[in-house]
């Protein structure tokens, strides 16, 4: 993590961080096919664990095969400053766009919500991710 963003997610009072992480991508990103060390995959797993626990941050998994068409191949941020203006950052393969215009953010942000209700709760997206931790 950045230095200050740990120090922003736990003081800051209106900041909300939603973070939805496919399972596809996650035994890759998270040492599964021992791309690294299985210590710093185990320790990177354990400060998603911590960081999910804060009350402002919300870690999901998104299982495979839910979600198909929507999923984007890619990241997506949603954003909203104190004025309440709403912007949308995409970023796929060989591309990435910033969003301001309000239909395109709201087409953007309702497929962010749709992606949510398929992903894992909070809950069951914590033991997925201890699962794979306990796996290295």
């Amino acid at each position: 993590m950045p230095a200050g963003v740990g120090h922003q997610l736990t003081e800051q009072q209106h900041g909300r961080v939603g973070q939805v992480v496919g399972e596809r991508p996650l035994p890759r990103l998270l040492g599964r096919e021992r791309a690294g060390p299985a210590r710093a995959a185990r320790a990177a797993l354990e400060h998603i664990l911590e960081a999910g626990q804060l009350r402002n941050v919300s870690v999901q998994v998104l299982p495979r095969g839910r979600c198909n068409g929507l999923a984007l191949n890619g990241s997506m941020v949603l954003l909203e400053t104190a004025e309440h203006d709403r912007y949308a950052y995409v970023e796929a393969p060989k591309t990435s766009a910033l969003h301001s215009d309000p239909g395109t953010v709201s087409a953007l942000t309702e497929a962010h919500g749709m992606i949510r209700m398929q992903a894992l709760g909070s809950g069951e997206s914590a033991d997925f991710i201890r699962q794979v931790a306990e796996e290295l």
